[in-house]
């Protein structure tokens, strides 16, 4: 609940708390001591008014003795007897001198008590209570012992402050009392009046310490405000600030002195946080640059491995057409060969039997009929080897600009590895695995690269060879052209053979010659299509290995990608 307050009013309420207590305890300490004073001095005002007592009675009795003790107080009174006191005049003046209500008591053996023989006690009726016993009691006891009594007593129903001192007689027993006393009330009303002035003074001493404790805590939290004021615009962000409270000597300008270090830090701190707010912008922004390099390669590398693997089985496709068309030359080429050998068979059984073409006019017409049918056919046959051979070098040509493409794509992607390794480079740290992987990937372009060189300089080799094998097929053609003509001139000469023996003979060795010459060229052309089919295989090996080292180099990219992304 007190956390509710405000400071001013707590301090004012502790100070005023404190007071109070503090003005309370002194103004009981001082009631008690004034109490006891009371006392004290209604005792020594007792033991006074009891010597004048005792002095005024001695004017009338002067046989009455009184003993002093050394304090001046009476110790003990002694008379031969108790007047009769025909009059009350005496006891009267002893009550106006002293102020109290005085007695003389007698003693009744009779009664065995103590009568009141002049007082200046009254009774409820206003009359005086002479003849009145003292009755059994304390001070009864005490005078019975021959001792003073001092203290509090009841007469008639009302209590008094009193001093009962017992005369006794030459032979020391007790024959009467005398007495003085003062009304409880009236002491306790001086009391009252002394409680009442106690407690209106610390009333007023209060009153004017709150006062006074207001003005002075107003006057010295006053200053609090201003530092309230500063706290709060430092808490809510302001900088730089002018405390002009910093200079005072006090606490107040100790708490200034600190707020304005206080300033000064937080002005530090505040700049600080701006740095690493901003090298933390930095950082974010050169991560989402990173991204979106690293996003930018992986759709690259996709693209140039879809473009990779799009070339390479282009290329296994032109290979294996390269390979059938190869084999099929192959064939061809053997049929050739086995056409040519049987075309020199029959030249040769053309040449033995020369001396019986004059008997067998129409079956040299029919071997001649076939050697230029035969002849037709082998032109046909390595013409279109020829267009084979010319279909392969073209292929051969795509395959070369293939493998240009690939030899791109793979510098391109080395390329990619290169700035790759650079952003990891710049990345520090956090970039040591995307440079490793970059690194990888920057191997494998490079073997792709040392891939495709090779593959370039067999196909080099092979266009070599279908050149080889395509001016084979040309000699091939010209040859055949020859045994063409030959055999066109061995039918318009037919109707002449008799007579030209020698001629056919002649041609027949021509014939036998060319056909020579066409097996060792069709033994060239299988030779070529044999060698092609090697180059084929090679080339098809290379590039299975090459789509292989495609798909390592696919999930090596796809990992690099990732360990640039958990980076």
């Amino acid at each position: 609940m007190l956390s509710t307050f405000s400071l001013r009013s707590k301090l004012i309420t502790l100070v005023l708390a404190v007071t109070a207590s503090a003005i309370l305890l002194v103004a009981a300490s001082a009631f008690f001591i004034i109490v006891r004073s009371v006392d004290e001095r209604v005792a020594s005002a007792q033991e006074l008014n009891l010597r004048v007592a005792a002095t005024t009675i001695q004017a009338a009795m002067p046989e009455l003795d009184a003993s002093y003790g050394r304090d001046g107080n009476i110790q003990a009174l002694r008379a031969p007897g108790i007047p009769d006191f025909a009059s009350h005049d005496l006891i009267d003046s002893v009550a106006r001198q002293t102020g109290e209500t005085a007695t003389v008591f007698v003693w009744d053996p009779a009664e065995r008590d103590f009568f009141r023989r002049t007082t200046t006690i009254q009774r409820a009726d206003g009359t005086r209570a002479v003849g009145t016993p003292l009755g059994a009691g304390a001070v009864y006891d005490a005078m019975m012992r021959r001792d003073g009594f001092r203290g509090q007593a009841t007469i008639l129903g009302i209590d008094y402050f009193t001093v009962y001192q017992p005369i006794l007689s030459t032979s020391g027993e007790p024959i009467g009392i005398l007495y003085v006393g003062v009304k409880k009330a009236e002491v306790l009303a001086v009391r009252n009046n002394l409680a009442v002035l106690i407690g209106s003074v610390s009333l007023l001493a209060m009153l004017v310490i709150a006062v006074a404790a207001w003005f002075v805590t107003s006057r010295l939290l006053n200053p609090l405000d201003k530092v309230t004021q500063a706290v709060d615009e430092l808490a809510s962000g302001s900088r730089n600030m002018e405390i002009d409270f910093a200079q005072r000597q006090d606490e107040i300008g100790r708490i200034g002195c600190a707020l304005t270090r206080l300033d000064t830090e937080l002005a530090s701190a505040d700049a600080v946080r701006q740095d690493e707010a901003e090298a933390k912008a930095t950082e974010i922004a050169r991560a989402q640059r990173l991204a979106e390099e690293v996003g930018q390669f992986e759709r690259i590398a996709e693209d140039a491995l879809g473009s990779f693997k799009s070339v390479t089985a282009n290329v296994l496709d032109q290979i294996t057409r390269t390979r059938d068309t190869a084999s099929d030359g192959r064939e061809r080429s053997q049929s050739m060969r086995d056409a040519a050998r049987s075309a020199s068979a029959e030249v040769e059984s053309m040449a033995a039997s020369a001396e019986e073409l004059n008997a067998s006019i129409s079956e040299v017409r029919n071997a001649a009929s076939r050697v230029a049918e035969l002849s037709e056919g082998a032109a046909e046959r390595t013409q279109s080897s020829q267009a084979i051979m010319s279909e392969m070098s073209g292929a051969l040509a795509d395959m070369t600009e293939i493998i240009g493409g690939i030899n791109g794509v793979a510098e391109q992607t080395n390329l990619l590895a290169l700035n790759a390794t650079i952003e990891a480079a710049r990345a520090g740290e956090a970039g040591k695995g995307f440079a490793v992987v970059a690194s990888e990937v920057k191997q494998l372009a490079e073997q792709t690269t040392k891939l495709t060189e090779t593959i370039a300089e067999h196909i080099s080799g092979f266009e070599n060879r279908v050149e080889q094998a395509s001016q084979g097929a040309d000699a091939i053609v010209d040859e055949i052209s020859q045994i063409t003509d030959a055999s066109m001139q061995t039918a318009g000469a037919i109707e002449q053979q008799i007579a030209a023996v020698s001629e056919i003979s002649r041609s027949a060795q021509a014939a036998a010659r060319s056909t020579q010459t066409v097996d060792a060229d069709s033994e060239a052309v299988s030779g070529g299509a044999e060698a092609t089919l090697q180059a084929s295989a090679e080339v098809a090996e290379l590039s299975q290995e090459l789509n292989t080292r495609s798909g390592e180099l696919s999930d090596r990219i796809c990992t690099f990608i990732k360990a640039v992304q958990a980076a």
